[in-house]
């Protein structure tokens, strides 16, 4: 491999890096608002990391939004 194809590559794989990360940033807060919304008012302010595993989610906020 030459030097200018390497540096093709990097520059490819350094952009590819910096929109995955760009996604992430930009598509996390709906994540959250999307989880928290299947969680209780108590569990809101829990310290959980693992959504969906570590509390019973419920859909009493989107029957009162709802409703």
């Amino acid at each position: 491999m030459s030097r200018k194809d390497f540096s093709k590559m990097l520059k490819k794989i350094l952009i590819y890096l910096l929109v995955l990360i760009a996604s992430v940033w930009l598509v996390f807060p709906l994540y959250w608002a999307f989880t928290t919304s299947f969680k209780s008012k108590v569990d809101v302010f829990k310290p959980l990391f693992i959504p969906f595993i570590q509390y019973q989610p419920t859909l009493d906020n989107w029957i009162n939004e709802i409703t």
